[in-house]
């Protein structure tokens, strides 16, 4: 049977891997130690994007956070991956990069 609890409906299975880049949720804890600006209804929910660097088991991840942090392990349901880059254009095979400003005329 295939039956799941209304709990688990919002579920999603998440693992890392040591080099993965992830965005950090830390609603309840405070970002001071981020110096990172949030203050009032604003406030970035996600912080980031961080490193993984070490992976201690299913469930607990080490970020690469600045050395003034005082939280380094984090639980995976706080961490979201990060999305890759989008791809460049290609013609032919050839990259297209896309310029940064153009020139008026």
């Amino acid at each position: 049977d295939n039956l799941q609890a209304p709990h688990d409906n919002n579920h999603r299975e998440a693992r890392y891997v040591v080099g993965d880049w992830v965005w950090l949720c830390i609603r309840h804890h405070a970002p001071a130690s981020l110096q990172v600006p949030s203050k009032g209804m604003l406030k970035p929910r996600f912080y980031g994007p961080y490193h993984i660097i070490e992976v201690i088991n299913d469930v607990a991840y080490r970020l690469d956070l600045p050395p003034c942090a005082s939280l380094h392990v984090f639980h995976v349901g706080l961490l979201l991956p990060v999305a890759p880059p989008p791809l460049l254009a290609t013609h032919y095979d050839a990259a297209m990069p896309e310029p940064e400003c153009v020139a008026g005329t």
